[in-house]
């Protein structure tokens, strides 16, 4: 896990969070308050498998415990654009994983699986 963000201060709220190295370890509170989620570039360079962006409206969630509310699988050696015209809205804080087990379950870690996500 190598969390960055980038403030965008041009006149809007803008934040850019990347993850160089996700794995089934959470990252937690990745908004560092609520927030929406409008765009994410996900990056899956495992030539063998299907990973798994798990997103959670939770600062501290428990994997493989907690639900996810939100998961989006990438094929294998893809990069996936996903932009959410409304935005995914967060109440209670974002977290993230990458897993290449499918649902609840998180009992295999992504592997060469990144993140770039646009919040506002």
């Amino acid at each position: 896990m190598a969390v960055t963000d980038n403030f965008t201060n041009r006149g809007s709220n803008a934040k850019v969070i990347k993850d160089s190295a996700l794995s089934n370890t959470v990252v937690p509170n990745i908004l560092a308050a609520t927030g929406t989620i409008k765009i994410l570039r996900i990056v899956n360079g495992d030539g063998s498998n299907i990973n798994y962006l798990k997103a959670y409206d939770n600062t501290n969630p428990t994997s493989g415990t907690t639900e996810p509310d939100i998961i989006i699988p990438v094929a294998t050696s893809t990069t996936q654009f996903v932009y959410a015209v409304n935005g995914f809205t967060f109440s209670n804080g974002a977290s993230i994983i990458g897993s290449r087990t499918a649902g609840l379950a998180n009992t295999a870690a992504a592997t060469s699986f990144s993140a770039d996500i646009v919040s506002g």
